[in-house]
């Protein structure tokens, strides 16, 4: 820390524990900044130079897990005192550099407040910490920016909620740490995948731009958020019921003849998963235009049933048929195959934002199940119950009537991507990439040669 102030190069440094984590990605460092240590000047905002470093307390003390300090002379000095000689007494303890940054503030406040009048001071209604720390410094809510997860927190200190900006993990041992970060946010915390964003120059262009930039938007998030369920981690299982194809028909006549009219009712087919499987990313399947970040191979299968209904009848007379005889039999059809699933993603309203001198990409994060045939087994498709007899009669036409439909069907599909309603898979990837669909998403932008103002250490 004390190396990258001295650099020169840097406006403001951030420190942040690492067993910190940043946890929403909409809060940025200059809001930290510019609500702690901005002023108005006529009319603008700007920063105080008096303002050197900004830092939080817990219920116990100075917190120095995440702080911001000014790349300034009087920041050079505090971490020159802060470290110390080889005799320092702060070098071997459990406080690490919270207490020897707090000693170097505090240690001369009992000589400072012994006179104080305490009821005086009261009275007086000032902030408790009006002259505790050192005029350079600004001691922000621990809410703001260092809250502890609810192990630590559940007493006294802050616990962390979604839309904060960073959780703490103060007092849990390093060894056991994993452990507790996967067991209270495994399921997932604020804050979308893509972090960052490089653009070139012809790229900022266009998005910043009153030309079409949703497409351009697209496909620069598609290859991060590929990337992101390339980790074991991050893929999604796939089981039966997931997805569930259920689709009715209507009643047909299949053969009007007065001697067998022939007729399917109550047509109905339904199509679920074989077997479990996972979407990741590092596509598998061709998706042609759509813009699919990450898929899988399922195999599938499919029945198909109702009921067939024949009438025997005969003219009589040369009037009008007369009904003779009817049956109703049930009918299935049974397949299988593969197929390909896959999540399509759409930035719409894609357009660029500036604020507190920070590029951003906004866009509404949309997303749809998408599915394809890859192969189906449609020389193994036959019809059972068709071995109808009536009055002796046999009636054949009706299986392969339904048996060429279906295999029709099966082969327009093929290789044609179509939406598929899935709400229990897309539930899932909103977990997993804690964004709801239809949600707006802004992602910081750097741009390409851009000379960064900020670093976090």
């Amino acid at each position: 820390m004390e190396r990258e102030v001295k650099s020169g190069k840097w406006d403001w440094v951030v420190w942040a524990d690492c067993d910190t984590y940043f946890m929403n990605m909409s809060i940025t460092v200059e809001s930290i900044l510019f609500t702690y240590a901005g002023r108005d000047e006529s009319g603008e905002l700007t920063l105080d130079p008096e303002v050197h470093m900004i830092v939080s307390e817990d219920s116990a003390m100075l917190n120095t897990g995440i702080f911001f300090v000014k790349g300034t002379r009087w920041a050079e000095q505090l971490f020159e005192r802060v470290w110390g000689g080889d005799d320092s007494p702060w070098i071997n303890h459990p406080w690490w550099e919270n207490a020897a940054i707090a000693w170097q503030f505090l240690k001369d406040n009992p000589r400072k407040f012994a006179s104080e009048d305490l009821e005086e001071w009261a009275a007086k209604g000032e902030d408790d910490l009006h002259g505790v720390y050192p005029p350079e410094v600004r001691v922000a809510p621990q809410s703001h920016f260092n809250s502890y997860h609810p192990i630590t927190s559940r007493f006294q200190h802050d616990t962390w909620e979604e839309g904060k900006f960073v959780i703490a993990f103060n007092g849990v041992l390093s060894a056991s740490s994993p452990t507790v970060v996967l067991g209270l946010f495994a399921t997932g915390v604020s804050g979308f995948p893509i972090t960052s964003l490089e653009l070139t120059k012809d790229q900022f262009a266009k998005l910043n731009s009153t030309g079409p930039r949703d497409g351009l938007a697209t496909s620069l998030l598609l290859p991060h958020l590929s990337a992101f369920f390339k980790q074991a981690e991050s893929a999604i299982k796939i089981e039966s019921g997931d997805i569930i194809i259920e689709e009715h028909f209507p009643d047909t006549t299949i053969d009007d003849d007065c001697n067998h009219k022939v007729e399917a009712l109550n047509g109905h087919a339904k199509g679920d998963i074989k077997n479990s499987s996972f979407l990741t990313g590092g596509l598998k399947v061709s998706w042609k235009s759509v813009s699919v970040f990450i898929d899988a191979e399922l195999d599938a299968i499919l029945d198909i049933g109702g009921d067939v209904r024949v009438r025997i009848g005969k003219h009589i007379f040369g009037h009008h048929c007369t009904q003779l005889a009817r049956k109703t039999m049930g009918l299935s059809v049974d397949s299988d195959g593969q197929n390909g699933v896959g999540i399509n993603m759409t930035a719409s309203n894609a357009h660029l934002e500036y604020l507190n001198s920070t590029w951003y990409l906004s866009f509404n994060f949309h997303a749809d199940v998408v599915g394809t045939v890859l192969k189906w087994n449609v020389d193994k498709i036959t019809a059972d119950g068709c071995k109808i007899k009536i009055l002796g009669i046999e009636i054949a036409s009706v299986c392969g009537y339904v048996e060429r439909h279906v295999k029709d069907k099966l082969q327009s599909l093929l290789n044609t991507v179509e939406r598929i309603d899935a709400p229990k898979i897309l539930k899932k990837v909103e977990d997993k990439i804690n964004t709801a669909i239809g949600s707006t998403v802004r992602i910081p932008l750097k741009l390409a040669g851009q000379t960064n103002t900020l670093v976090m250490v």
